[in-house]
């Protein structure tokens, strides 16, 4: 009887044991979680963004709003005033891969090209432009829910 009463008892230690252990894994899993109103590290965000293509894909808004000159019909001059919606919104087929921008403005060719990024808590725009050419990119990267996306592509190159 002794003895019954002592293999009981272990079962009842071991059952306590192993439930202590899976109530700190779970306890350990909700703090590490971020908290909802904390933004993640734009710049962190923004090295993935430009170095997985997967990580990009999923953190592009779309249908994205903007403007692309390459899906537009050009004339002699540039895009034709009459195909140019003053906004227009890009579908995921539309848009490939998108490259990082020169890290500072530089030359290339014997162009200057020019780079700005101007931070706010809510908005991050991104820019690369060549002076006095019309051409031009403009990201804006907004953060939702925590996370930073692109909301915003704005592409000419006349």
């Amino acid at each position: 009887m002794i003895r019954i009463n002592t293999q009981f008892f272990l079962r009842i230690l071991l059952c306590l044991f192993l439930a202590s252990c899976g109530a700190r894994n779970e306890k350990k899993e909700w703090n590490s979680k971020q908290p909802q109103n904390e933004i993640e590290n734009f710049d962190t965000f923004y090295r993935r963004f430009y170095a997985d293509s997967l990580f990009q894909a999923n953190r592009v808004i779309f249908p994205l709003e903007g403007y692309n000159q390459n899906l537009h019909e050009l004339g002699e001059d540039g895009p034709k005033e009459d195909t140019i919606p003053k906004v227009y919104y890009t579908q995921r087929s539309e848009l490939g891969f998108l490259n990082p921008p020169p890290l500072k403005d530089s030359i290339y060719e014997d162009v200057l090209y020019k780079v700005g990024l101007k931070k706010t808590d809510t908005l991050v725009v991104e820019k690369f432009w060549i002076d006095e050419s019309g051409s031009m990119i403009e990201k804006h990267f907004k953060p939702i829910q925590g996370k930073w996306h692109l909301v915003y592509f704005y592409y000419i190159d006349n």
